[in-house]
């Protein structure tokens, strides 16, 4: 947002008369080695890299709503190895912030409970898997393969569970904590948005509702006609959302790398710190 003598809420500030023009940005700030050797590999490819945008909110491109955005909403995408997320207050980026715990992480608590290996474990919970164990039979059974020796047996899919939602739990406490720690009390209007690989097990939209209420979805990429089915999953988010992102901003010039730290994105940046203000007297 910019600010021009003293008013706010200004979106665009060209054309318009003033002494003192403030901007309020979103600063997002990453380990330039990362982001080197990201880069790097990239080129190695044969591909440019034209700008940067973080995860969350490039996932946002594909899934939020403008009226979400301007009531504000929180953005949860649920990846392999982390979770992020992303506020928004009146239209803009707010708040980012990145959990270290993501779906891979409950592969790894089941395959732990059911001694199972890694491969096997990620099937099951795809097939099986289930974080709000309500929605399950008592009776319910799932086979669990033979493997090094191992016979195959019968397992209650609550059992299964079990240590699914116990780690969902975990995941959630975190963002409500996450949440707190960008200066809101309770979740905004808008709700919460819930995206990314790991979105997409049985059952977390209802365990979210039953743990913290109020208004909550599961997002599907979407802003690209004629998208390929296989690509309107919660898993392609990002993806899709970078595509948006570069459509969006396409023959802008960035700067995203800055000395021996970096910056990436354009107005509009986070990671992990407070919203900073820059002033211009002309």
């Amino acid at each position: 947002d910019y600010h021009v003598d003293g008013m706010s809420g200004i979106r665009n500030p060209v054309g318009l008369h003033g002494n003192l023009v403030e901007v309020e940005a979103h600063v997002v700030m990453g380990d330039s080695v990362i982001l080197k050797n990201t880069i790097k590999a990239i080129e190695a490819n044969k591909t440019t890299v034209k700008s940067m945008v973080l995860h969350s909110l490039a996932s946002a491109e594909a899934t939020l709503t403008g009226d979400e955005k301007e009531m504000g909403v929180v953005l949860v995408d649920i990846g392999g190895g982390t979770t992020d997320l992303a506020i928004y207050r009146h239209g803009q980026p707010w708040y980012t912030s990145v959990i270290p715990i993501g779906g891979s992480q409950l592969t790894k608590d089941l395959s732990v409970s059911l001694k199972t290996p890694l491969y096997m474990t990620e099937e099951m919970k795809v097939k099986w898997g289930c974080v709000f164990p309500e929605m399950v039979a008592s009776d319910d059974e799932v086979v669990i393969p033979s493997f090094q020796g191992q016979p195959k047996h019968a397992l209650s899919r609550k059992i299964l569970c079990e240590p699914l939602e116990a780690r969902m739990m975990e995941i959630i406490k975190l963002i409500v904590l996450k949440v707190r720690q960008s200066g809101l009390r309770e979740f905004p209007a808008g709700g919460l948005v819930l995206t990314g690989g790991g979105s997409e097990i049985t059952g977390l939209a209802e365990l979210v509702r039953k743990t913290l209420g109020g208004q909550v979805r599961i997002a599907h990429p979407g802003g690209i006609a004629g998208l390929p089915a296989q690509l309107r999953k919660p898993a392609f988010s990002a993806s899709v959302g970078l595509l948006l992102w570069g459509i969006k901003h396409q023959g802008e010039t960035r700067s995203y790398m800055n000395g021996g730290r970096s910056i990436v994105g354009s107005k509009s940046w986070r990671w992990g710190l407070g919203r900073k203000k820059a002033a211009a007297v002309r």
